[in-house]
């Protein structure tokens, strides 16, 4: 790649931030990035630039517990020959993203079912990948560390953007949990904010413009599906959708002889196809901790938990039941696994947690 022009901002990282933190509207840079936005003054490694859309979701009684990490992933290249020749809803455009989905293997048994109910199970976009926490890390560390030419380190890295819906609960997520920090490379030259860019487009909560958008409404208003949600990957699909049809679209979506629901199960479907990490393993039972079948497949003998059975209240007749209904069936565990102390300590205030409303 060249990197002799005569603009005013250095071919450098550092160069490529100060010609983003140049334009003031969250939206007009990934215009720019998109190719539908023109700047003679942009460095020529802008356009090296890689987006990363990160999305997280965390165990409901225990935040301190990471359980998905959704990211999705393209080069500013792969979308800008697209730029003005747009198909119907930017399908063509959405198909040259990468979607990846981790399931996080020392809580992947953890499931959100009361507050903020998702089904892990019930990913859309990309393959689920089961992943430890250190795997996790590195792959995100990667993400954010692309050479500019594949195989010469020599040659720098490539600028990167990070955008996400409220971003700033996934990002100290992360560095809580896996101890990942994003900014810690250096690459990241600007970060964008759904909830921001909505702001720019004149697209508010219904219940007023004092409240920042959830991601629910945000899919709607442009009558993106918004199926599964709270699971890590479909969340960050529908982030870095919504953010592509305000950066080309503005606030409203032209009218096409295609709908956005057949645009968006095209794209979830040639996502099936190419998005393939290399990290973590593709199956893993979160009912026996076995690597060659799912839980939904599971015909492993499971003993009764004994911390289960332990915790055991006398019925009206004062005899105590034979086994915990939690260890029977589907809802057999390990006792590793077990999860009965996390919601009984936040139900009974033994933990505090603030977070009760879904903002999404």
């Amino acid at each position: 790649m060249s990197t002799n022009n005569t603009t005013a901002f250095p071919e450098t990282i550092n160069g490529v931030r100060a010609f983003f933190n140049s334009i003031p509207s969250q939206t007009d840079k990934l215009r720019y990035v998109l190719g539908r936005l023109t700047k003679p003054i942009a460095p020529r490694l802008a356009e090296a630039t890689v987006v990363n859309c990160v999305d997280t979701e965390h165990y409901e009684w225990d935040h301190s517990k990471l359980t998905e990490i959704g990211l999705n992933v393209f080069a500013s290249g792969d979308l800008r020959q697209y730029a003005n020749t747009l198909e119907a809803n930017a399908e063509n455009m959405l198909k040259e993203i990468y979607f990846y989905h981790f399931r996080m293997l020392p809580n992947a048994h953890c499931i959100n079912e009361k507050f903020c109910p998702g089904n892990p199970e019930a990913n859309r976009f990309g393959n689920t990948r089961f992943a430890t926490y250190a795997e996790g890390k590195a792959m995100l560390t990667e993400c954010f560390n692309w050479d500019i030419n594949q195989g010469r380190p020599q040659d720098g890295k490539c600028p990167s953007i990070l955008i996400g819906h409220a971003l700033h609960n996934d990002t100290g997520g992360l560095e809580e949990t896996i101890g990942f920090d994003p900014y810690a490379s250096g690459t990241v030259v600007a970060t964008l904010d759904t909830q921001q860019m909505a702001r720019e487009m004149g697209i508010y909560n219904p219940a007023g413009s004092r409240h920042e958008i959830g991601l629910r409404d945000l899919c709607y208003h442009f009558k993106i599906p918004y199926r599964d949600s709270h699971t890590a990957s479909n969340d960050a699909a529908y982030t870095i959708i919504s953010a592509i049809y305000m950066a080309l679209y503005g606030r409203d979506m032209p009218k096409t002889g295609k709908t956005v629901l057949h645009s968006i199960e095209a794209v979830e479907a040639t996502s099936r196809m190419y998005s393939n990490a290399r990290f973590g393993i593709s199956r893993y039972c979160t009912r026996c901790h076995r690597t060659n079948h799912f839980k939904k497949d599971c015909h492993a003998r499971i003993p009764p938990c004994h911390k289960c059975q332990a915790r055991r209240t006398p019925g009206r007749d004062g005899t105590l039941p034979d086994v915990h209904w939690f260890t029977k069936g589907r809802r057999a565990h390990l006792p590793e696994d077990c999860t009965w102390g996390s919601s009984i300590k936040v139900l009974h205030g033994l933990t505090r947690r603030t977070d009760w409303r879904d903002t999404s």
